[in-house]
């Protein structure tokens, strides 16, 4: 019998209370966990072990933003490199994005939210998302409520949103196979809003965790599969 290989983490953190919880709130995932205090003990790891994320502390004492970035990329370059830390200001959340962190977290920060952001960029399911009820292909209550309970518009709604959402599900994939993800996500964000109109809960589901993380194919196919049922379902 083959052995299941688990997805690998380096977490970052020189903090040993901030290190502890976040390594702590991270054991229910199925995932392994390294985790340590300094930017050359990472560095020692990540000989050692491929990782998938790099979840970093950016002010280290023997390292900060840019050199912590440069180190970790240069050691395993496809690694997602996500940035922790206590301000998120604005200049500060850009200066690390345009030195080239995917995502900037904000300490500190809840243990549902940590495992889902983690389960999300490592293509795996957190507990949460395990024990979320699944929404109704069509929530008409919500749809009716959205258009003032008026059926005769809700019906006329729905008949142009099924007409268009072969042509938003093509455009989206598109622009996702060209790594675009900033179209990606305007045009994931008006599908959100039609879907929201006609009451279409599960591909709206879908079409939002595509949004929050466009690298990842599972949620592509996801919510392609979702919009055929909803065609599906005329």
């Amino acid at each position: 019998m083959n052995k299941r290989i688990l997805p690998r983490i380096l977490l970052i953190e020189d903090n040993p209370i901030s290190r502890e919880f976040l390594y702590e709130a991270l054991l229910p995932l199925e995932i392994l966990i390294d985790a340590v205090g300094s930017l050359s003990a990472a560095r020692l790891l990540a000989h050692e072990n491929m990782h998938l994320l790099f979840l970093c502390d950016v002010h280290l004492p023997d390292g900060g933003p840019d050199k912590i970035f440069e180190t970790l990329k240069n050691l395993q370059n496809t690694t997602t490199i996500i940035a922790i830390t206590a301000d998120t200001s604005t200049d500060v959340k850009k200066s690390l994005l345009d030195i080239g962190y995917l995502e900037v977290w904000a300490k500190p920060i809840t243990m549902a939210a940590l495992q889902s952001n983690v389960a999300r960029l490592i293509g795996i399911s957190s507990r949460t998302e395990q024990n979320e009820e699944e929404p109704l292909l069509w929530d008409e209550t919500s749809a009716l409520r959205a258009v003032g309970n008026n059926e005769k518009t809700l019906k006329a709604l729905k008949k142009m949103f099924l007409a268009e959402l072969p042509k938003n599900i093509k455009t989206i994939e598109q622009y996702s196979l060209v790594n675009n993800h900033q179209k990606l996500k305007a045009e994931c964000h008006k599908l959100l809003a039609g879907c929201g109109f006609v009451g279409a809960a599960r591909l709206s589901q879908a079409v939002k965790r595509l949004s929050e993380n466009p690298h990842n194919a599972k949620h592509m196919d996801a919510m392609k599969e979702q919009a055929k049922k909803c065609i599906a379902d005329i």
